[in-house]
């Protein structure tokens, strides 16, 4: 089966333009990436972690999230099967939880890296993807910024998140990155407040990060006056 890694940037190219300025070092992209399988029968299927393991028709994925790819890159052939891509997957659904999730440090590129080394037996994601969370926390700003968006997301990792799977290398996860606003991290001028009832970034972003059910989104972004991390909380509830 062939293999590819899409790479995806949800800054939409305002980290590379803006980084430098307000970062004081260039971070080229916010990424996501997602593990590409083409399948004996054609089918293509897109592998990747948000809000726990997904699987989507690439298509899909990137007409209901309003994205593409900056690249999608050959990896190489596999020579596992579905019925052990699927056992891997199973194995390692406590690994990638919302429980267990990083912006920084446990995301959807750790996961891409972990099922291209670990399931296909391929070279993992390049690492001027996995650099980038070292690269804005040892900035100035990133530096005074990490504690802040550890703490936002720290319901993620609560006393139900594996203690067996330490940390793989930083990295950041996309979807999450923008749930936080990347342009307002870098101090880009915001457009007008919004009415309070377009919540139509928060629910797309919800839906990229595995949260499916639009009624209960709506409901919880609602109640959250739109702030999207309380949302989160929010629905993790139940």
């Amino acid at each position: 089966m062939e293999v590819s890694l899409a790479v995806y940037d949800l800054s939409f190219g305002l980290a590379s333009s803006l980084s430098r300025q307000f970062l004081g070092v260039h971070v080229p992209l916010v990424p996501h990436t997602g593990v590409v399988v083409t399948l004996s029968t054609g089918e293509r299927v897109e592998y990747f972690f948000g809000g726990g393991i997904q699987r989507l028709d690439p298509e899909s994925f990137r007409s209901g999230h309003g994205i593409r790819p900056l690249r999608e890159t050959p990896m190489g052939r596999t020579c596992q099967t579905p019925s052990g891509i699927e056992a891997w997957l199973a194995a390692n659904g406590p690994r990638f939880t919302p429980r267990t999730y990083d912006l920084l440090r446990h995301n959807c590129n750790n996961f891409s890296d972990a099922f291209l080394r670990e399931c296909l037996g391929l070279s993992g994601v390049p690492s001027d993807v996995l650099d980038v969370p070292r690269r804005f926390v040892e900035s100035p700003m990133g530096s005074v910024l990490a504690p802040m968006i550890s703490d936002m997301y720290r319901p993620f990792n609560g006393p139900e998140a594996a203690p067996e799977a330490p940390p793989p290398p930083p990295t950041m996860q996309p979807a999450q990155a923008t749930a936080l606003d990347f342009s307002a991290l870098l101090g880009a001028p915001q457009p007008p407040p919004r009415p309070p009832e377009d919540y139509t970034s928060e629910l797309a972003e919800l839906r990229l990060m595995g949260f499916d059910d639009e009624a209960r989104n709506l409901e919880c972004l609602r109640r959250a006056g739109g702030d999207l991390g309380l949302a989160i909380d929010y629905i993790s509830e139940g």
